[in-house]
């Protein structure tokens, strides 16, 4: 594979093999992170729950020594473009959520993971990337995939509910193809901690105008009221469901921007859809949500598309 070349001082964390694999396992640790925000819902804001996540996580970041070093020999255009590049992350959230208020879930998520599509055609347009067979196949089965686990999906969808859902799928690209183009200007511990910080700021605004002016915002149900609601204090057992889902947040902080640093992006684009597969298993034990045959048979497809590619990986590793 193209990109940074593998090398002695190579660090074990960031040959292609073992990078793939960090990023498919802290995939799965997400999907137990959704798995969790939709079960405590009902009672705690989108916007408390991603500020104290990302808060924790910040600290966690900043209290290592190795991340001050990388922050303080950042240079002006570091802290811009990796800034931009946390910010394209929390607007593909936003845009993500906000779909999900003026249409059904199932055709929310089937547009936002249109992602790897983008991040595939954009690797392959803006670093000259190989779009091979094998990424082709595996990118295929990812997508028939992602529309056998969501069966639901339905063609006659509002034309704004539409561009919400694609204008999120082409942020998450774009966040990801950052992570890949400007690899050189920080280390992965400085584009982790600059992403985390960019949530602080973006929940941070959202949950005081929610808090402090909760008039403006009308009251409803369900998902509506999970976006707009204000701070609310905290159980026990929604702390430990916190401390959980930062876990996973760290994990995919550090294992996404390690494995599109080291490995081309059109090769990553498949492990995007490892979070569905991971859905099943987590919507079951969690939420009791009992899949159908053509969900199971999705996951199974999604596992040979990861599968197909940790394979060639090894090859090519090998092979040098």
């Amino acid at each position: 594979m193209k990109g940074l070349a593998l090398g002695a001082s190579m660090r074990w964390y960031e040959h292609q093999t073992t990078a793939v694999t960090l990023f498919a396992v802290a995939m799965m640790a997400i999907a137990l992170n959704d798995a969790l925000i939709k079960l405590i819902s009902p009672s705690v804001g989108l916007a408390q729950f991603m500020l104290l996540r990302s808060v924790v996580a910040s600290a966690v970041f900043l209290s290592l020594p190795q991340t001050r070093r990388d922050l303080a020999a950042l240079d002006r255009q570091g802290w811009l473009f990796l800034s931009l590049r946390g910010f394209a992350l929390t607007t593909a959230m936003s845009l993500y959520f906000t779909s999900l208020i003026i249409m059904p879930m199932a055709n929310a998520m089937a547009l936002f993971f249109t992602a790897p599509i983008f991040i595939t055609l954009g690797s392959v347009l803006l670093f000259g990337e190989r779009l091979t067979a094998f990424r082709l196949i595996a990118l295929v089965m990812g997508l028939v995939g992602t529309w056998l686990i969501l069966p639901s999906f339905e063609l006659a969808l509002s034309l704004g509910g539409t561009l919400l859902g694609l204008a999120s799928a082409l942020c998450y690209a774009s966040f990801q193809l950052l992570t890949r183009g400007i690899r050189s200007r920080g280390t992965t511990l400085a584009m982790s901690t600059i992403q985390t910080l960019a949530y602080v700021v973006l929940a941070g605004g959202w949950l005081a105008i929610t808090s402090l002016r909760p008039d403006l915002f009308p009251t409803g149900e369900g998902m509506l009221d999970f976006l707009v609601r204000g701070w609310t204090w905290l159980t026990w057992q929604q702390v430990g469901i916190l401390a959980i889902c930062t876990l996973a947040m760290l994990a995919l902080s550090l294992a996404g921007p390690n494995a599109y640093r080291n490995v081309e992006a059109s090769a990553m684009a498949p492990f995007e859809f490892a979070a569905l597969g991971a859905g099943i298993f987590f919507g079951i034990v969690i939420l009791g949500e009992w899949p159908s045959l053509a969900a199971y048979t999705g996951a199974a497809l999604i596992a040979a598309a990861g599968i197909l590619m940790v394979q060639r990986a090894q090859a090519r590793e090998q092979a040098k």
